[in-house]
């Protein structure tokens, strides 16, 4: 028996999957098995496979004549894998040479199930955006009833942890095949027959952020996939009678992939939105989960998903543009945080004012004008600011920097006291960045 196997499932991946190799046959850990699935991939990848087979004796290839999706292709590799430990990783990822070897020294030194580190988030050109925890450090340890009511809800992409074989095989845990979102009904059934999880510092997997991933595909239909995955998930901790015991996590889970993921999926993803099904979402999330703003797991959302849900539920089309302006901040990559355009919020002043009322009555809200005199567009910003009166405290859980959009004319005085206080903030001019702003 080897001490780690890793899998890597394949698909048109030609122009990363080299760089994903060589930090896999370099791994400091010499005792592994690296099983590479092919899932009927079109392009050239089984010519890169074969190549580093003929190099490497650690290499297994797997040639599937059907595509099964990542999910299919994961479960023929663990079929493969004789490893104490099993780690998957994404064809376009790579790892840091050490990462087998530190993982599975500590996994091994507490009698782990599971290990856990870091990930870093990258581009196509190796630069890093930023290190993000799979876990919180404080999950290590013995996995109690309520850390696996905080795992089903966080993380449950399989890539950047060591998994015990045994737990897996003999509990007969598969991702579904012919789907993506394959993680969700899979990774958090694992948890359930964990017992001991470890942290590992300083071990790192290396996530590529591509704007041209299968899971970036615009109008695709599996996007439709998460709420699949997210119902086929319920079923299974029904069946394998873990339902009653962690019922409100379970359901915080389905309500994310069924009706937040989804939701944003359809407000981001195709050129024309499907509010037909956003409407039918969010009626069988109101049938099955009525009060699903009670769970105490609601905050687990983030403000802006929480945001997103609750407009859309007074108005999709409104949902819509407010996450095209955030979209357009945001630029999903940088720090700025939420901002509308003044005009747009005045025009739906009572819209939005209701959908706070409704949906965060706990947050303040704050509307007027710089002084009542110049616009100035402030969000997520605190009291200590006198001289200026607040558009917005939009929502009081989120984690996330503050960002200001000031008008013009407001532009120099907020600046001033911006250092005057100094508060690092970013600031934004709104009508360089909305001058194409869609009213409704």
């Amino acid at each position: 028996m080897v001490k780690v196997s890793i899998i890597v499932p394949i698909y048109n991946v030609e122009q990363y999957l080299e760089k994903c190799l060589q930090s896999l046959v370099n791994q400091t850990l010499e005792d592994i098995e690296i099983i590479l699935v092919n899932d009927a991939s079109p392009d050239h990848s089984d010519v890169i496979m074969k190549k580093y087979a003929e190099r490497y004796s650690k290499i297994i290839n797997v040639f599937l004549k059907e595509n099964l999706c990542q999910g299919g292709a994961r479960n023929k590799g663990v079929e493969q894998a004789s490893g104490e430990y099993i780690t998957f990783v994404d064809s376009d990822d790579y790892l840091d040479l050490n990462f087998c070897e530190k993982m599975y020294q500590e996994a091994n030194r507490t009698n782990s199930d599971l290990a856990y580190g870091s990930y870093y988030v990258v581009n196509e050109k190796g630069d890093i955006a930023n290190e993000r925890l799979i876990y919180p450090v404080e999950f290590s340890g013995t996995i109690t009833d309520g850390k696996k009511c905080g795992l089903i809800n966080k993380g449950a992409f399989p890539w950047g942890k060591l998994f015990k074989t045994k737990i897996w095989k003999d509990n007969k845990i598969e991702f579904p095949q012919h789907l993506k979102y394959e993680d969700a009904p899979t990774i958090p059934v694992f948890f359930m027959y964990a017992k001991m999880c470890c942290y590992v510092e300083d071990s790192h997997y290396y996530y590529l952020k591509r704007a041209n991933s299968v899971m970036n595909a615009k109008n695709g239909e599996h996007h439709k996939d998460a709420q699949k995955t997210a119902l086929i998930f319920l079923e299974r901790m029904k069946e394998r009678g873990f339902y009653k015991k962690y019922q409100e996590a379970v359901d915080q889970c389905v309500v994310e992939r069924y009706y937040s993921v989804y939701l944003r999926r359809c407000l981001t993803m195709y050129d024309e939105v499907p509010y037909d099904n956003i409407k039918t979402t969010q009626k069988n999330i109101l049938a099955w989960y009525p009060n699903y703003k009670e769970n105490k797991y609601y905050y687990s959302f983030v403000g802006e998903d929480r945001m997103r849900m609750g407009i859309s539920e007074i108005s999709p089309e409104l949902a819509y543009v407010w996450d095209k302006s955030y979209c357009k901040l945001m630029n999903r990559d940088n720090e700025v945080n939420r901002a509308w355009y003044l005009p747009f919020y005045q025009k739906n002043r009572e819209k939005i004012k209701q959908c706070f009322e409704k949906y965060a009555p706990n947050n303040k809200i704050y509307v007027s004008g710089n002084k009542g005199k110049k616009e100035a567009f402030l969000f997520y910003i605190s009291q200590e600011f006198p001289e200026i009166q607040f558009i917005e405290i939009i929502d009081e859980h989120a984690a996330t920097d503050c960002a200001i959009g000031v008008n013009p004319s407001a532009c120099l005085e907020v600046i001033n006291l911006l250092k005057e206080s100094q508060l690092q903030i970013p600031l934004i001019n709104l009508e360089d960045y909305l001058n194409d702003y869609i009213t409704i």
